[in-house]
């Protein structure tokens, strides 16, 4: 959910692969685009892999920090994916 005072985003992105394993990791700073707000700050990240041919499994977290806006939040998941 957008705030009504629109957002900007100022993040920095490292990802990096080791044997078969990709990692993905994003530092988010959020900011309000209208009046400055802080409204929080957010962390991802990712892990995933092949399991088997064209079968991929992938870890997510996700931490949002509210300043301003909403409230702390931390969700994960656990996504598969075929590919033909």
């Amino acid at each position: 959910m957008t705030p009504a005072s629109g957002v900007t985003d100022l993040y920095v992105l490292g990802s990096a692969a080791l044997k078969g394993v990709n990692v993905t990791a994003v530092y988010h700073d959020l900011d309000a685009e209208m009046g400055g707000a802080d409204l929080g700050r957010e962390f991802d990240a990712a892990v995933s892999t092949v399991i088997v041919d064209k079968l991929k499994a992938e870890f997510i977290f996700a931490d949002y920090m509210a300043d301003t806006f909403k409230t702390d939040t931390k969700k994960y998941w656990l996504a598969f994916s075929w590919s033909y």
